[in-house]
């Protein structure tokens, strides 16, 4: 039984979900499981094998499991194939978790993704089953994904999860088509995350969609929005210095303030808001991945060494890891180079 959304008041759609199959999926697991509670789950499928929950809660552990373990994928795929068939519309399968477990498998991938299509053709109105199939395809096939998202947000204007991927998928076709799309694909991009931050349940969920809507407002030339909604970010950062993503504000919408003063030729501004995105206190992504260099290579092609040099020492203080990596870029900008910051000017 595969409950869909349309149609059904919140109230008759939670009861029907928790007499169905798939009752117990509708939050992505979480927290580390102990070997004993790992063996337990594994227990009470054995023991019913329709238990969505027990399932959904190994996906979710085997997947964190195989960045350090290549057989968890294995141990995951059962799991992930039932879930697929039985329950298109838990949590977890929309999440980055299917994806990851078949991004490697050409087979694999051909073989869950027929198992989508079909779950599609069983809810054809269902735009949670959509979503969670553009979810799965992404980047692989951008165009699908595309075409996907263009049908759930029709069927469902009000699905804010949609209209965000959407504009992510759009922001990537971007990236990758020719420069007479270009513009336009961006400036879809940043109607469809207007709508999502519109649709946002919560100051909180548009706290976290300011900063990527903004980004696409510079890449779709539109100035004064950008500078709205990265102010606007900064403005709700003191709200939410407990919350993960606090460091995050600082740091991009900073950094999007500069890219907006450095097009329109405002130098000492664009300067100032890139020494102050050094002054992030950090968060968990800055200190994986490192800070986003995109403002200052182009201050550094802007004459701007100095100023680029004393924000890669700021960042030291949240990006421990590549502390070796920022001294070099700093000390090849000393000597007159101009350094490849890689993926960090890309975001």
């Amino acid at each position: 039984m595969v409950i869909g959304a349309m149609g059904l008041a919140a109230p008759l759609l939670a009861a029907l979900l928790a007499q169905s199959p798939c009752a117990g999926t509708e939050r992505v697991p979480s927290g580390k499981r102990e070997p004993a509670e790992i063996a337990a789950l594994e227990a009470r499928i054995e023991a019913a094998p329709e238990d969505a929950e027990a399932r959904a809660g190994l996906v979710s552990e085997y997947a964190r499991q195989s960045a350090r373990d290549p057989g968890a994928r294995g141990r995951a795929l059962p799991h992930l194939l039932w879930l697929v068939t039985n329950c298109p519309r838990a949590a977890v399968l929309g999440t980055p978790i299917a994806g990851s477990m078949v991004a490697k498998d050409a087979e694999t991938y051909h073989q869950v993704r027929a198992l989508w299509l079909a779950a599609i053709d069983r809810n054809p109105q269902d735009t949670r089953v959509m979503l969670h199939t553009a979810l799965f395809v992404g980047v692989n096939e951008l165009g699908f994904a595309r075409q996907l998202l263009e049908r759930a947000t029709a069927a469902d204007a009000g699905c804010e999860r949609c209209w965000a991927q959407f504009g992510h998928v759009l922001e990537l076709l971007a990236h990758r088509t020719g420069a007479e799309e270009t513009q336009a694909l961006y400036g879809r991009a940043l109607e469809a995350h207007e709508r999502a931050l519109a649709l946002a349940g919560s100051e909180r969920e548009r706290f976290y969609g300011l900063a990527v809507a903004a980004k696409v407002a510079v890449a779709a030339g539109a100035l004064d929005r950008a500078r709205a909604l990265a102010r606007e970010l900064l403005d709700l950062a003191p709200k939410y210095k407990d919350d993960w993503n606090h460091g995050n504000a600082i740091h991009h919408g900073n950094l999007l303030l500069g890219r907006v003063a450095l097009r329109e030729g405002r130098l000492d501004l664009a300067r100032q808001h890139l020494l102050a995105a050094g002054k992030t206190p950090g968060s968990p992504q800055l200190a994986a991945f490192g800070p986003s260099l995109g403002l200052a290579q182009e201050l550094l092609d802007a004459g701007e060494a100095k100023a680029v040099r004393e924000y890669l020492d700021r960042c030291r203080k949240f990006w421990k890891r590549g502390r070796a990596q920022l001294k070099a870029w700093s000390e090849q900008i000393k000597q007159g180079e101009r350094p490849d910051f890689g993926a960090n000017a890309l975001y």
